[in-house]
């Protein structure tokens, strides 16, 4: 139960930085004007900010929905056997 507890709190925290992380690029894309090398500096921090976010909410989605491993066999497992 425990490691259930962790691995959903840890896949909330991967998905609320997420969400920072595109609303910090949202606020500097908001910020921009014309096209001056201030600008250039900004949209590449904006593209950092959102590098495959795609990939990464699926990977968290994905995580969380995985079972835990088990390293030793429980009683109920050796019983089967």
């Amino acid at each position: 139960m425990y490691n259930k507890t962790v691995t959903s709190m840890n896949s909330y925290h991967d998905k609320l930085v997420l969400s920072q992380n595109i609303a910090f690029a949202l606020r500097i894309a908001g910020e921009m004007e014309g096209t001056s090398e201030k600008n250039k500096a900004k949209l590449a921090i904006i593209n950092e900010l959102v590098k495959d976010v795609n990939a990464q909410m699926m990977k968290s989605d994905t995580d969380a929905d995985e079972q835990p491993k088990k390293d030793k066999p429980s009683p109920s497992d050796t019983e089967t056997q």
